[in-house]
Formats: C-alpha cells, structure tokens, sequence
C-alpha cells in the first residue's frame, strides 16, 4: 500500500496520471477509495427504508431514491416517483449493497441486495405522494403493474407533479420538481446542533393551496405544543415539528392522529418556507438557498497513453486506456459510450459517474480524462445529443447540463422517468440509443429470478417485476410521453439505424430464449418471452432474423450501424453485433430475400467485456466499451478499444444469398481459389420452451446436428462471388456454412452462421450452369470436410 501511495502522489504533483497497458485488478478493497465520495452530496439508490420496529411505515421500499448526504451524521431518501421524503435518519449512512456497489471493489461480486438504512430514522413517509392540493393523498394512485405488490409504479401523474431534476451547489443538493403547476426548489440541510431535518422551499405562484405530509407516525401522540409547532411522542421518544420561517397562512396539521402535514396558501408570488422535524433542541440551519460555483469539484485531469496497434492487418485493435489509477483512487467500469461532434468521447461508468475523454487521435499519445458528472444509478447507456450528454439509468433518462460552462455538470436534469423501474435487482437499464429526429429508444432487462426476492417468480426464470421489463420503450422528443414499441423479451440489447431508424435487438439465452437471437424489431411485436409480453398481441411470435450458436455468442449485447465509408468494404454500410459473453464483435448479413440472416465473427481477440459500441464521428472508426460484473469470457474488469481499419484486403465476406441450390457468398476482392474440400455444411433446429435454453435438434426432432452434402463448389465469371451447392436446402433455425478461399489476403477459413426463414429459386448464371447441372444429376457427395460431428444425444443437450 505505501509503495501505491507514494506512485499516486507523485503522480499527483506532475498534475496527470499515467497508465500502464493493463488495467489493475479491482480485487483489493485498498484498490480504490469508497464507493460515497467524501463531499459529493448524494448518490442514487434502490432503499430500503422500511422499518421493523418502531411507529415508522414498516414496507417503505423506494425504487428511485435520491439519498442525500447532508453532513452531521444526517441522511434523507427522496422518492423521485412520489416526490416524498422517504426517511430521514442518523449516524449511519446505509448497506451499499447494490450491484454496483457490492462489485466495486471485486469485480466478479454478484452476491447484491437492497441497500438497507443502517441508521436511526426520526421521520418518515410511506408509499403515498408527499404532496397533493388542498387534501393529502394516503394511498398509492398510481396504477399497478404484474405484481401488485411492487412498489417500482414509476412517477406520480404529470398533472400531479414532475421531478425535474438536481441541481449542484459547492456541497450541497438543490432538488427541483413541479407539483400542480408550481414550480418548488427545495434545500435539505441537517439541524446545527442535535438531531433534525430542515427542509427549506422557495414555491413559485400556486394556483391553490398545496399539502406537504412531512410525516407518519403509527401509534404516537401527536398534539400542539405551541407557536404552531406540533410535538410527536412515541414513548420515550420526542419529536417535534415546527416552520421556522415562512407566510403567515402557512401552517402545520395532523391527521387520524398519524400524519403530519403542512399547509401552504395559494398565491399569486413565490414564498420561502422552511420547516424542520428533529430533537426538540435541535437548532435550524440557515433558510438560504446556496449560490452556484464556478469552480470545479474535479479539477485534475488523468492522461493516459493508449495502445496503438500496428497495421498488420485489415482491421486492429486500438485501446484507449482508462484512468486506472486516477486522483480520486475511482474505479472506472465504462457502461456507455458516447461521441461530441468534435472528437471527444464522453463515457459512462457502472459506478455512477460521467468522464470526458479528449486527445482521441491517431496516436491515442495523450487521451486527457476529467470528470464531469457522479452519483447516478446503474448508468449502463450514454448519447451525446446536440452537444448535451444523456445517460439512461435505473433513474430514467437523464441530461447532464453544464449551466456554469465549466466543464463539469452542475444540473441533473430528468428528461425522462416514464420508462417504469421496479426494485428487482436483475431489472437492468440495459440500452438506449437516439431515434433519428423523435427522441429515444430504451430497452430494459426483465426481472430475471436471481438475487434478492422482492417479488413473486411467475414463470421458470422470471419474476413479475414492472410494467416495462423485458420491453423496448420509444421516448418521445421532448421526454413527456412513451409507449411500449416491441415487448416478450429476457435481456434485450438495440440497436438504431442513425438515418432510416430501423430498429434491432438481439436477446440472451435462458428461459424461452434457446439461443442468442438477433431481430429487426417491428413495433408491437411479441419476441417469445410471456413474462415481459406486457399486453401486446402474443399469438403470433416475431422469428429471429438470425440465431447465432450459444458457444459463439452465449451472451449478446448491442448493435452498432458503420455509417460513413471509413471502415472498408466488408463493413461499411453495414450492421455489426457485439457479445459480452464471448467476448467479439461480428458482421451482420441480411440476404438477398426477406426472412434469411447470416453472422460472421470479425477478427480481432478482445481481452475486455464488449457491450456498446459508437462509431467516431472524426475518423470513422469503430469505438467498443463494457464491463464485466456477469459471466465472460473476457479476462480484463473493463476496456475501451477503437476497432480500426487499416485499408489492407480482409478477405471477408460481403453478403450472401441462400436458395433452393445452396448457398452465394460474395467477397470484397475477386477470389484466387475456392476448393471444394475447403466447405462444409450443417444444420439444426433449437426448441423455444420454458427451459433454460435448448440442446440442437434435426429437421426430423431427434437430438444432434445434420451434416449435409455439397455437390459442387463454384466460382463467377468476375471470381467475387463463390456458389456453395448444397443437396436437401430446408428452411431451419441454424445452419453453419464452414467455407476456406484464397484471398488476395491470404488463405480465409470461418464459419458463416445463418438463419433459414425462407427459400426459393436462385439466378445463378453468373456461375457455370453446365457444371451444375452435372453435379446435380450425379446426386449428392458427401466430402469428408462435410461431417463437422457425428449427431448424438449427448451433443443435441449441449
């Protein structure tokens, strides 16, 4: 530890950080300073403010809680949904058990719960809005998803109120909402000698009077004690709550002897308030609202040296190393990616925090990080949009604005929180891309049945989780409206066309899914999962435009369009797929007639989690980030790599066609020799039932794979094109094209995995139809390069 020390002071005093090629290993709690950050007012949570004893509401779980750090051993949980104080509590802050929490300092750490508050609440609300008009509102009126019981309903009715968002003032937390077109800010603070809570709000013009419940106390006393204030006694227990400043009319009640509550005239002009809960004897801080800074809370800058690869090849892998370790002793886990117009990357982290990546060039001699944004909620998915930087996270979307100019976010403004989130851990913010012109599509994981039980499972791996889980969610522009766009998911990933907008998902393998799927999606589809069909129409299920092999992709994430002309021919135009679990990148075919699909991995051996993927808008290149909590291949925590053509020849396909006869594959350079010996075909079929995943399946359903015979192989007349004939074409679920040509690159062999939805004629008269037509007449010819394994039982349960 003192030798780490002495290297990051020294570090310190030069002003940058310097990397090694390796990232450390994150499995030493001495690696990395606490998940809290000493002097950042919040983070954003999952809570658990439930109390078992006590006169506080015992079932008080909070999905969206803003959990406010307020200094004198004081804390507060606002509910961004219900716009309530949740608890306010002493001494002890909470469990960070989270998921992000639990594996900050272990990568691998998958054993999470709910965070749980671990000091001593004095004032609590329950589920209920904590503000209405001129009568309070006890229950929950938001409507119910698959689980009644779930708690995770999403934001209260925009006519009621909206969260807006929080603002960053030095050390502390201005929150901004709406409740009934009044607009309020509100300031928190902790009582300046003893125990207490202040809240202090500046409400604009109020149409009609508005009610605060400041608290609910089962089985207490709760009666008048003077200048308004109100005494609550549960045994030995005093607390009081009383306006320390504010209109006249403003008053503090009670009702059913229970809730406590706070009355505040309409009026044609803003008013501040303040009112305070605590210790009889606790003394209020200041009403003042605190006064935003210019200065910078993360002033340093980490540099560090990425690794450029060199040119030996079509494509090579670039790495942009991370700030491992920087000023802040932070860990850095990318989960978003995301690209400003001139260059400069913008990253999201699993840890909640947003970094500026500029020196991005050629070189990759001086990539300079800073720090722009901390204490979000599982952040997995970052877009740069018109200069403003969006992150959608457990919390919704939310945008990141720099008022001050200073390089680092001072308002965390809620752009959307419609995308309901429910407590279940597995329930992952998992994608978001921009649609073209008309906001954003989002794609939330389902409720898998893993980690803490919050709810009820209802089918083999599935809990009921929320309304929206396992569903593709289209965001309008403005971020005040939403619909379910495709639903029936388990782990959905997308991608978005960035001109035509066409939409794709790929999904992971597990109940109801047999393999990895990958899908154009079509709005108000049903993708095969019942848990997460949410209502959409499930007679007919959406079919894969391809199915790719659990032991090429067990794991699929995001899709990424290669815009532009910077990439070569193989990819440019193109759709490429990403997977976590292998991990690798690979090109996505659509054929020649609707309903078929192809897959082909691309070279390149990636040491680090792939999840997102952007395209650079400088120089055309294709930039790849994750990070690995869940099961991988990958031996690295986290990588951010640029994927980089380097105009040599690939050798790789560019499309195909399957047919009645076999099977067209088209390459990017005339080829110099395509041996028959070199091809092989086979085929399966996978069953979608409720079992985690699928063994492989003959078109006749007994277990194993079929290999099939190929007549004849043949090149075209311009030698780009290369005919696999291939004897007994069926559509099928799976086929694997194993193909080695020669290429002026060099000796290509791989394998090309396709989908069969549909067949038919082919034009082949671009190849030698005499041939053909001999090869046909002479039957079919098993080559020995045909058999990839004989079909058994044993290998249909892989």
């Amino acid at each position: 530890m003192g030798r780490f020390l002495l290297v990051l002071v020294a570090a310190l005093c030069l002003g940058v950080v310097q990397v090694a090629h390796a990232q450390r290993a994150p499995d030493s709690p001495l690696s990395f300073a606490p998940f809290v950050e000493p002097g950042f007012p919040f983070i954003t949570t999952t809570l658990d403010a439930g109390q078992s004893a006590g006169p506080f509401p015992a079932r008080n779980l909070v999905a969206r809680c803003l959990t406010l750090v307020l200094g004198n051993d004081t804390y507060a949980c606002f509910d961004t949904d219900l716009l309530r104080v949740a608890a306010a509590w002493s001494d002890s802050f909470i469990t960070l058990v989270s998921m992000p929490q639990v594996s900050y300092h272990k990568a691998g750490n998958k054993t999470n719960g709910i965070p749980r508050i671990m000091g001593e609440v004095f004032a609590a609300t329950g589920l209920y809005p904590g503000w209405a008009g001129v009568e309070p509102t006890f229950f929950d009126p938001r409507p119910a998803g698959p689980n009644p019981l779930e708690i995770g309903r999403g934001p209260v009715d925009l006519a009621d109120g909206r969260w807006e968002g929080v603002e960053l003032a030095d050390s502390e937390a201005i929150l901004h909402y709406t409740v009934r077109g009044t607009p309020i800010r509100e300031v928190m603070r902790a009582a300046e000698s003893g125990r207490g809570l202040a809240r202090t709000l500046e409400l604009g013009a109020r149409s009609e009077p508005l009610t605060l419940v400041l608290g609910e106390w089962v089985g207490a006393d709760i009666v008048y004690a003077g200048d308004g204030a109100l005494r609550i006694q549960h045994g030995d227990q005093i607390t009081v709550a009383r306006i320390t400043e504010g209109p006249s009319r403003a008053s503090l009640g009670q009702v059913d002897g229970r809730y406590v509550i706070l009355t505040l005239p309409a009026g044609k002009v803003s008013v501040v308030v303040q009112v305070m809960i605590g210790d009889a004897d606790a003394t209020p801080p200041s009403s003042h609202f605190p006064e935003s800074s210019s200065s910078r809370r993360w002033p340093e800058t980490a540099t560090t040296r990425g690794q450029r690869a060199p040119d030996d090849a079509a494509y090579v892998i670039d790495e942009l190393t991370l700030p491992l370790p920087n000023p802040w002793q932070r860990n850095v886990r990318v989960s978003g990616l995301g690209f400003f117009e001139d260059g400069r990357a913008a990253v999201s982290t699993f840890e909640g925090d947003v970094w500026i990546v500029d020196g991005i060039d050629d070189s990759l001699k001086a990539l300079r990080w800073s720090r722009f944004a901390s204490g979000l909620c599982e952040p997995m998915s970052l877009s740069v949009v018109d200069g403003a930087i969006y992150v959608f996270g457990r919390e919704g979307i939310v945008r990141l604005d720099d008022r001050d100019g200073n390089g680092e976010a001072d308002f965390y403004a809620n752009f959307s929180n419609l995308p309901v989130q429910s407590v279940e851990s597995r329930e992952f913010p998992l994608s978001m891309r921009e649609r073209p012109g008309d906001g954003f599509l989002v794609a939330k994981g389902a409720a898998l049945n893993a980690g803490p039980e919050t709810s009820p499972a209802i089918l083999p791996g599935f809990r009921a989780g929320g309304p929206h889980s396992g569903a593709v969610i289209a965001i309008s522009a403005d971020g005040r409206s939403m619909e379910v766009f495709a639903a029936g998911f388990r782990e959905p990933y997308i991608g978005v066309h960035p001109e035509t907008g066409v939409v794709t998902a790929s999904d992971q393998q597990g109940n109801y899914v047999p393999s990895t799927p990958l899908y154009i999606v079509e709005p108000g589809a049903y993708y095969g999962v019942p848990a997460t069909a949410h209502g959409v129409d499930m007679s007919v299920m959406a079919k894969p435009l391809i199915w790719i092999p659990h032991r090429i992709d067990r794991s699929g994430a995001e899709q990424v369009w290669v815009t532009g002309d910077r990439m070569g021919q193989a990819l440019n135009g193109g759709l490429v797929h990403l997977s976590y679990g292998q991990p690798g990148i690979y090109r996505v075919f659509e054929g020649d007639r609707a309903g078929q699909g192809a897959i082909i991995p691309l070279p390149g051996v990636f040491e680090g989690p792939i999840m997102k993927g952007r395209i650079g808008p400088r120089d055309g290149q294709l930039y790849l980030a994750g990070f690995q909590v869940w099961d991988t291949s990958a031996g690295r925590t986290s990588t951010l790599y640029r994927y980089r053509y380097t105009g040599e020849p690939s050798g790789l396909p560019v499309g195909f066609e399957a047919g009645d006869e076999g099977i067209v594959l088209r390459f990017e350079s005339p080829l110099e020799a395509a041996d028959a010996d070199g091809f092989s075909a086979t085929r399966w079929n996978y069953r979608r039932t409720s079992d985690y995943g699928s063994g492989f399946f003959t078109l006749a359903g007994t277990p194993g794979q079929e290999p099939l015979a190929i007549p004849g192989v043949y090149l075209s007349a311009d030698r780009q094109s290369v005919f696999v004939q291939v004897a007994d074409m069926k559509p099928v679920m799976q086929f694997a094209l194993g193909y080695r040509v020669t290429t002026p690159a060099g000796v290509t062999a791989d394998t090309l995995y396709l989908t069969l939805n549909t067949l038919g004629p082919q034009d082949l008269t671009a190849f030698d139809a005499g041939a053909i037509a001999g090869a046909r007449a002479a039957g079919p010819v098993y080559r020995e390069a045909a058999a990839v394994e004989a079909p058994t039982a044993a290998r249909g349960a892989v």
